[in-house]
């Protein structure tokens, strides 16, 4: 999508940009523009395209994202509409994110030569339950996509994700993001 300037109006492609950074993944705690959700703007006489996507189909935050979206550019002086397109092609891959976000999904780095260990991953054949004891932060990523982490937690993840009819590659990518965040801090939110 390209862009459009209104003749009288500061409406850009950048202004729609800087504030839709303000919109934050809940799960991952980073804007959607550096995550890499928005694929396109265009502004033409006060009407604002958003072409957008999600980390997963089925995401629980598409509402939600998208209301935050639609209130955030109505705010915007000269915005008389906006349109807000979900699509899934390409679908999303951590790829896509600004070096911002990679950077604040990456571990630190040791300040001696000695390289850091890879992050611990999820593969999918581990429990739910072995996965928040061992990694507390992934608890409210299970919630939020419906899957029991207390009865239902002695499913295999893989298992757990088809019975609710969720992308598992989706949700690991999603889960591992958060492990390589790492805990959760106390006063923070979740």
């Amino acid at each position: 999508m390209g862009s459009e300037q209104h003749a009288g109006t500061a409406l850009t492609e950048a202004a729609v940009l800087q504030a839709l950074e303000q919109i934050v993944d809940p799960e991952l705690g980073i804007n959607i523009v550096d995550l890499g959700l928005v694929y396109g703007v265009k502004v033409s006489d006060g009407r604002v395209e958003v072409e957008m996507t999600l980390t997963v189909p089925g995401c629980p935050m598409h509402e939600a994202l998208t209301a935050g979206v639609e209130r955030v550019l109505r705010a915007l002086p000269g915005v008389r509409e906006v349109a807000v397109k979900i699509v899934w092609d390409p679908p999303w891959s951590p790829d896509m994110m600004s070096l911002r976000a990679r950077r604040q999904l990456s571990p630190p780095r040791p300040r001696s030569g000695v390289p850091t260990p890879a992050p611990p991953r999820v593969t999918g054949a581990e429990t739910v339950k072995d996965v928040v004891e061992r990694y507390p932060q992934t608890a409210s990523v299970f919630s939020q996509h419906g899957i029991d982490t207390c009865c239902g937690g002695a499913l295999p993840i893989a298992q757990a994700t088809a019975a609710h009819g969720i992308n598992l590659e989706g949700l690991l990518r999603i889960l591992n993001a958060a492990i390589a965040a790492g805990p959760v801090r106390p006063g923070s939110v979740e």
